[in-house]
């Protein structure tokens, strides 16, 4: 969506559509998706793992879990190479599935001069494919595992992963020259196809093969999807391959934040509307000003934030009068 609010910027774009021709608009929407794409449709994959753990649905074991994960890092640490752990997830039914987390933790150690870090895996509750919890789960042995760490880790995206549904991901250990490990969530995403060169590459080709204005098109979608990524805390290797090392996001926020998601595609569609107005005949009947844009887009995430802060609070409140109760 992103990369189709990029082409309507353009007014040759849009006059184009006009005339009864969208592929240019078309085009900003497949290279606005077409990092992702390359990702998960193509180099997952071919991507390899040297470990790869399938938790037993009937009995699964937590500390199996944190077992397989403590040598992971520790034989990455040793040998001073990658060493990728494939997750599997546990598939109870067609539509249930057990999920587990796993976490790294960081505590000071008993004599208080250094810190000690190990990892956790839980079993957790029972969720159907759309990630929402619909029962507790029965199980009561190995449902926790913890295992010590020997080397210290340095956190990339987030100290918990969890795995659920579909595909579980997996779990690259990167050794660094300061001593450190660091759990890589899915190492195969958001390398070359997340890059600037990939970008400036795809842009090169297509104005190549159609013209200027095309690969200006797919640079500005390309970049946007790339740029957009930033905001999250995973990054991306934007130097690939002159460095495979990731630039770290800006942590602003999760990409499976729903608020986040609704205003990426909000504010999409209201620069697609207000730049169709812009540059079609008879748009001076519509409020087109920068104003108007500003109110469009802010007005009704405004109102979502505001019913999710209030859903929020009145699903607390819920919660806290049941435990009262109970």
């Amino acid at each position: 969506m992103m990369g189709i609010a990029a082409t309507s910027f353009l007014p040759a774009a849009v006059e184009s559509s006009f005339h009864g021709s969208p592929l240019l608009f078309v085009l900003g929407g497949v290279a606005g998706l077409a990092p992702d794409t390359i990702d998960f449709k193509f180099a997952k994959f071919f991507a390899k793992h040297e470990i790869e753990l399938t938790p037993d649905p009937l009995k699964p074991d937590a500390q199996l879990i944190a077992d397989a994960l403590a040598f992971a890092v520790q034989d990455a640490n040793n040998k001073r190479m990658p060493i990728r752990i494939k997750l599997n997830t546990i598939q109870l039914h067609a539509n249930k599935w057990l999920r587990y987390t796993v976490d790294f933790i960081a505590s000071v150690s008993d004599r208080g001069n250094n810190i000690e870090w190990g990892v956790k895996v839980e079993i957790g509750d029972i969720v159907n494919t759309g990630g929402e919890i619909v029962e507790s789960s029965d199980i009561s042995e190995n449902r926790t595992g913890y295992a010590s760490l020997k080397c210290d880790i340095k956190i990339e995206y987030s100290a918990q992963i969890i795995v659920d549904i579909l595909d579980g991901p997996t779990i690259g250990m990167i050794p660094n020259c300061e001593g450190r490990v660091t759990p890589r969530l899915i190492p195969w995403h958001r390398r070359f196809s997340h890059s600037i060169v990939a970008c400036i590459l795809a842009s090169l080709g297509v104005s190549a093969v159609i013209n200027l204005l095309a690969g200006l098109i797919v640079l500005l979608a390309f970049g946007l999807h790339i740029a957009a990524d930033q905001l999250g805390h995973m990054g991306s290797s934007l130097w690939y391959p002159f460095t495979m090392k990731r630039a770290r996001g800006l942590g602003l926020m999760q990409s499976g934040d729903s608020l986040a998601n609704f205003a990426a595609v909000w504010l999409s569609g209201v620069c697609v509307v207000w730049n169709l107005l812009r540059y079609s005949p008879g748009a001076a009947t519509v409020d087109v000003s920068i104003g108007g844009l500003i109110m469009a887009a802010i007005v009704p995430i405004s109102l979502v934030v505001v019913l999710r802060r209030l859903f929020n609070d009145y699903t607390l409140r819920i919660g806290a009068n049941a435990s009262t109760t109970n």
